[in-house]
């Protein structure tokens, strides 16, 4: 496993506390990360995620997802190094987690996006299949994301990030210190989404755990009226990313496969 933690652009008297919180969530978080490297950035700018409500991200990082987003100049850099030829690239890591400015001004923020998205990587590195089961849901079409008012809370892989992020922010500030920042994110509502998401960490149970495979199924089970565009995501998938092509929607869905066979 190798964690490198960067400042991009690199202004390094304004965000040396804020590489030394992200230093602390990793140092604490380090036996469960997968041996893959890993690219955290965080950024002096909020250029990438105009969003008001998005905190940063995870992404995994080859030559089929780095071309999904128009990485400025200095994150383009780090992520992949050209060769002398012109034809080929290296990546440089596996994966990257960025975090604007936004988030990095403040440690609860930094510490429960970071820890949040640590998630994401831990379970791109151990249980890909239901992260990526999980991807062809949050890849449905927008109209039907709001028909069946689809919200993070009902994605398992985000239902455990917010779970374990909640759980290390305790435990490294403490319980009376996240839950005023958590009240503060309600109050100061960015969005009427992002009150939401809030509302639902606060009522989160840090002791709790949940099954993310189980939740998986019994989601796509919930789905199941709407299969064919289940497909058409998969597909989708498929088509932009071959890591994809290996799932089979009848893996969700073996009583279909049964009378298939049958």
């Amino acid at each position: 496993m190798s964690v490198e933690i960067c400042v991009r652009p690199d202004v390094s008297e304004i965000m040396e506390m804020p590489r030394r919180w992200a230093q602390r969530v990793v140092d604490r978080l380090e036996v469960d990360l997968p041996d893959m490297r890993l690219l955290v950035c965080l950024d002096t700018t909020n250029a990438l995620t105009p969003e008001p409500d998005v905190r940063g991200f995870f992404q995994p990082n080859d030559k089929h997802y780095y071309r999904t987003i128009s990485w400025p100049g200095y994150m383009a850099r780090a992520l992949r190094t050209i060769n002398s030829t012109g034809f080929e690239a290296t990546y440089n890591y596996h994966a990257v987690i960025y975090l604007p400015h936004r988030t990095c001004n403040r440690e609860e923020s930094l510490t429960m996006t970071l820890a949040h998205e640590l998630r994401h990587f831990i379970q791109f590195g151990f249980h890909y299949r239901i992260w990526a089961w999980n991807g062809v849901v949050t890849n449905l079409k927008k109209d039907t994301i709001r028909e069946r008012r689809l919200a993070w809370k009902d994605i398992p892989i985000e239902y455990e990030a917010r779970l374990h992020a909640k759980r290390l922010s305790e435990q490294m500030l403490g319980s009376r210190r996240t839950a005023e920042y958590i009240d503060l994110k309600i109050d100061e509502h960015v969005t009427d989404r992002d009150v939401a998401d809030w509302e639902f960490v606060r009522g989160l149970d840090p002791s709790s755990e949940c099954n993310t495979t189980a939740m998986t199924k019994i989601l796509f089970q919930n789905l199941a009226d709407i299969r064919g565009e289940l497909q058409e995501s998969l597909d989708d998938r498929k088509r932009d990313f071959p890591d994809f092509r290996q799932l089979d929607l009848n893996e969700m869905f073996p009583e279909y496969e049964d009378d298939v066979t049958t």
